[in-house]
């Protein structure tokens, strides 16, 4: 893997040298309800771990003009894009508009896709969804006909009592508070709200359904994209949320009050729990595996959430399948992280790396026979985007040392780990290249340079790692390099390069490769080489996709 100037470890999608990250949410009225408003807080939260990440992330808010978004984005051209838009114009059902938008435009991006979007953001084609699927969820109730038309909506289905009203799209437990005991408590309910329509920011009677109301305990589980989890997703610690001296009648719901009502009795008596006894194991497990079904079913990927009602007998019904739930430090999913032994920072870490891996990689070049190659890439896919910096000499003064030592297996590793985006494959072949240079020497083929700091103690600040091209004369490959968070946005990574250039003349080589994309996102990328000596050698159509072809760069050695 290589990177441009600012010595940020690269991956295999991030768009351009330089290039920021895109933090898009939905545009925010002063007036917005507390939900809606929650979202600032967290384009704030994951801004500052993006910072701590060594990103440099923008926001963009969105909203119905959507030209005016994209044109935005063409005009940043991000390496990425944090979609954290849950509505647009106010509208939940809107949602899915982002992930349509950032797709149309071939933009990586966090989260699940448009498609998953759409069926879960409708709560009536998920129930559909996981019916046929045979997975539980509570029987319920639709509007019939052309009831919206009437003064009473008729309700249709299999619904047994008690029962909910709910909104068919809006989220955020948003209207949903009471319990119905009777088909006739359910249809005054719908007399009131219809005579209120008009003056209420209440969901509309035609976007209402009814659902039987699960008497029991309330459980979610947080789904991460996998990092070697079963079936490409890891379940992360399961969540109860207790309803704590909750009086005699009083439903226990986690609605809008329990989320967003600070000092309300149910934001104050509804707790969230991660602590079960060993009866639970099993019901857990249950839970679990009902997850992992509503993950393949709705093809989601980076982050979900699933909801659980548990009834008396110890039965599990599936509520709803939320897609890119809130990030909010104090919201669920960060919880069930911290719980399972992921800090915040290496949350968001894991989020960005699966939209990045899903995007495609872009690898720098072939690794010898028999040996897997990492996915790698070229300076323009930086899992840290590269900020500004001047030409010349660093600001961290330093040696490059080629002789490999021991230690340098524990200092790689550290290094690219330290970026929170590698997966865990690929920061042990990392070092397992330099354990292999230890073992083999220059038969292996892998060559290192070191970059330490001319005063203080021998610490490891960034490394390059390159080879020749099997059965060629004097060409070359880089396959790495990674500079620790002191080096970066200094100019190390250049020097590193420049370096790594005069050691493979030494050697003999003729020629260094470097490959991108041919996208008009990557033209960013394609600047740096071109500044950098390196001329376009060919160009391979749809290689990585249709429309995505392979731009091979050459740097002639003299």
């Amino acid at each position: 893997m290589t990177v441009e100037d600012s010595g940020d470890p690269m991956t295999d999608k991030q768009a351009g040298v330089g290039a920021p990250v895109a933090v898009l949410h939905a545009a925010v009225a002063p007036d917005a309800r507390i939900d809606e408003q929650d979202v600032l807080v967290e384009v704030k939260t994951v801004s500052e771990s993006l910072r701590r990440l060594g990103y440099e992330p923008v926001a963009l808010a969105t909203t119905l003009d959507l030209e005016a978004t994209a044109q935005a984005l063409r005009d940043l051209r991000p390496s990425l894009v944090v979609n954290l838009v849950e509505s647009i114009g106010g509208r939940d059902r809107l949602q899915s508009l982002a992930p349509l938008l950032l797709e149309a435009m071939q933009l990586p991006y966090t989260g699940c896709g448009s498609i998953a979007a759409v069926q879960t953001g409708s709560k009536l084609a998920a129930k559909r969804l996981m019916r046929r699927a045979g997975i539980p969820t509570p029987p319920w109730a639709e509007l019939a006909g052309r009831a919206a038309s009437r003064d009473v909506a008729v309700l249709s289905g299999p619904l047994r009592y008690p029962a909910l009203l709910k909104s068919a799209w809006d989220h955020a437990s948003f209207g949903l508070e009471e319990v119905y005991a009777s088909a006739a408590e359910l249809e005054e309910a719908l007399r009131r709200r219809r005579r209120r329509d008009a003056g209420t920011e209440l969901p509309p009677v035609e976007e209402l359904f009814a659902e039987t109301y699960v008497e029991g305990r309330e459980f979610n589980l947080s789904l991460l994209e996998g990092e070697g989890g079963k079936d490409g997703v890891e379940v992360l610690p399961a969540a109860e949320m207790r309803f704590v001296d909750y009086p005699e009648g009083k439903p226990r719901i986690v609605g809008y009050a329990a989320k967003w009502e600070a000092g309300s009795f149910e934001f104050t008596h509804t707790l969230r729990c991660f602590d079960f006894d060993g009866e639970d194991e099993s019901l857990v497990a249950h839970l679990a595996e009902l997850a992992r079904r509503c993950w393949g079913l709705f093809e989601l990927s980076g982050y979900a959430r699933v909801d659980f009602r548990v009834d008396s007998g110890g039965g599990a019904w599936v509520l709803e399948v939320n897609t890119n739930p809130c990030l909010s430090p104090d919201a669920g999913l960060a919880a069930a992280a911290e719980r399972g032994g992921l800090s915040y920072d290496a949350l968001v870490g894991r989020l960005v790396r699966a939209a990045l891996e899903r995007a495609g990689c872009r690898g720098n070049g072939t690794l010898r026979p028999g040996v897997q190659k990492p996915r790698s890439a070229s300076p323009a896919h930086s899992a840290s985007p590269p900020r500004q910096v001047s030409e010349g000499t660093p600001a961290v003064r330093v040696r490059m040392r080629e002789e490999v030592i021991p230690e340098d297996v524990e200092a790689v590793w550290s290094i690219t780990a330290s970026s929170g985006f590698f997966s865990d494959a690929e920061i042990q072949l990392a070092a397992e290249l330099v354990q292999e240079r230890l073992e083999r020497g220059e038969s292996s083929g892998y060559h290192f340079l070191f970059a330490e700091p001319v005063r203080g103690a021998r610490r490891m600040l960034g490394y390059s790692c390159y080879g020749p091209i099997p059965c060629t004369g004097g060409s070359y490959d880089l396959y790495w390099i990674a500079v620790d968070a002191e080096g970066r946005g200094r100019g190390l990574g250049t020097e590193l390069l420049r370096h790594s250039e005069e050691r493979i003349l030494r050697l003999g080589g003729r020629r260094i490769y470097v490959e991108t994309s041919s996208r008009s996102q990557y033209e960013p990328t394609r600047g740096f080489y071109a500044g950098r000596g390196y001329r376009v050698e060919t160009v391979l159509a749809d290689f990585y996709a249709p429309g995505d072809g392979k731009v091979i760069f050459v740097k002639e050695l003299r």
